[in-house]
C-alpha cells in the first residue's frame, strides 16, 4: 500500500486530515510508478459550475503541471484549492484557456505565468 498525504496548504489548516492508502497495484495500472509525486487535496471552489464540489477530495499528480496535455489540474488560488481544466495551445505562447470542465464552452484565458498550478487531477472523490 501506498501512503498518500494531504498537500500542505492554508486551506487544510486546523482540520484533521490523514493520509490515504492506494494499492501499488491499482497506482501502476493508472500509470503511476512513482507515489512520492501524489499528494491529496480538498478543495474549496464553491462556483456554479465547478468541476469538483466544495468538500470534494482530489489525487494530485504535482510532477505534471504542464496544460499542454490538457485536463484537469489543481490551482493554488491562495486561502483555498480548486479544480479547472486547463488547455495550452503551445508551448511558444504564456496564455493557458481555463474553463470549469472539459464539456464547457465558455472559459476565458490567463497567463500560464500568472496560474499557481499544483499539478494534475488523476482521481476526484466525492463525498454522497
Amino acid at each position: 500500500m501506498v501512503s498518500i498525504a494531504f498537500l500542505d496548504h492554508p486551506q487544510h489548516a486546523g482540520l484533521k486530515l490523514q493520509s490515504w492508502k492506494m494499492s501499488h497495484h491499482m497506482l501502476n495500472h493508472l500509470g503511476y510508478k512513482n507515489s512520492s509525486a501524489l499528494t491529496l487535496v480538498q478543495i474549496g471552489d464553491d462556483a456554479a459550475n465547478a468541476l469538483a464540489a466544495m468538500g470534494n477530495f482530489a489525487i494530485i499528480d504535482t510532477s505534471d503541471d504542464s496544460a499542454l496535455h490538457a485536463g484537469c489540474f489543481a490551482i493554488d488560488a491562495g486561502d483555498h484549492i480548486k479544480l479547472r481544466f486547463l488547455e495550452q495551445p503551445d508551448n511558444t505562447h504564456d496564455m493557458i484557456f481555463v474553463r470549469h470542465s472539459s464539456h464547457d464552452q465558455e472559459g476565458f484565458t490567463q497567463t500560464a505565468s500568472s496560474l499557481n498550478i499544483i499539478g494534475r487531477a488523476i482521481w476526484k472523490l466525492c463525498l454522497i
